[in-house]
């Protein structure tokens, strides 16, 4: 089976990735409908250089997010915009909230952003949404698709 996340991002995502780096990569889909893609890279310390989600929740269903995202604790925030009208469901935009150290940073659907000092992780955010007053079949409750990157210092 063939699966990819495919992100859009302005500015541009920075990976921090070089030609013959180590790396532990691991990979996790829920091929059910709608299929559901979540991935990550750690260097071989542990230290999380990229992860990436496409899925109904932030991390695998048999993960927690701060377990899946560590060190970064990581989790979708709601109401904070209204419920828009949508054919067959109303949508409520999220944030994804990341945690590191003591920085805090929230970022919308179609926004870019940046959490940590020193060391630091740029959070690209396409999609955060949860649907309610669903009428349609198929419809997921939440979506989220969304890249995390560590910024070297």
């Amino acid at each position: 089976m063939y699966t990819s996340i495919e992100l859009r991002s302005d500015p541009p995502v920075s990976f921090p990735l070089t030609e013959g780096m180590e790396v532990i990569y691991r990979s996790d889909v829920e091929a059910t409908e709608p299929c559901n893609t979540w991935f990550r890279i750690r260097d071989p310390d542990g230290r999380l250089l990229m992860a990436g989600v496409d899925a109904i929740s932030l991390a695998p269903f048999d993960e927690e997010p701060y377990v899946w995202y560590a060190p970064l604790s990581v989790r979708a925030v709601d109401e904070l915009c209204p419920t828009e009208s949508a054919d067959c469901y109303g949508n409520e935009r999220l944030a994804i909230e990341a945690t590191y150290g003591d920085e805090i940073a929230r970022v919308f659907d179609g926004q870019v952003g940046t959490v940590g000092r020193d060391e630091a992780y740029q959070l690209t955010v396409e999609t955060a949404s949860r649907r309610n007053n669903i009428h349609c079949e198929n419809t997921p409750v939440e979506w989220y698709k969304a890249l995390i990157t560590y910024i070297p210092d």
